[in-house]
């Protein structure tokens, strides 16, 4: 495994390695919430399409490489 490398160039933002635990902290509180209104029969109020933001993520979202880059930092291209 030591000379396995991405296929696409796409890399995250920040230093963060994985959104994982932001996510299943927002899921669990989403759902959480949820259950609360529906338990109260507040069903009008239960809104089930709540966006995840990306934007508050840890990792910030990602973006592709430019070909410069690799070539400068091909550290970026390790998995």
């Amino acid at each position: 495994m030591s000379r396995s490398r991405r296929k696409t160039p796409i890399v995250g933002i920040a230093k963060s390695e994985s959104d994982k635990w932001y996510k299943v902290l927002w899921h669990r509180i989403n759902r959480a919430r949820l259950r609360g209104l529906l338990a109260h029969e507040q069903y009008d109020d239960a809104d089930t399409d709540t966006p995840y933001n990306d934007w508050n993520a840890p990792k910030d979202g990602k973006q592709y490489l430019k070909s410069e880059t690799i070539e400068r930092m091909p550290e970026l291209m390790r998995k």
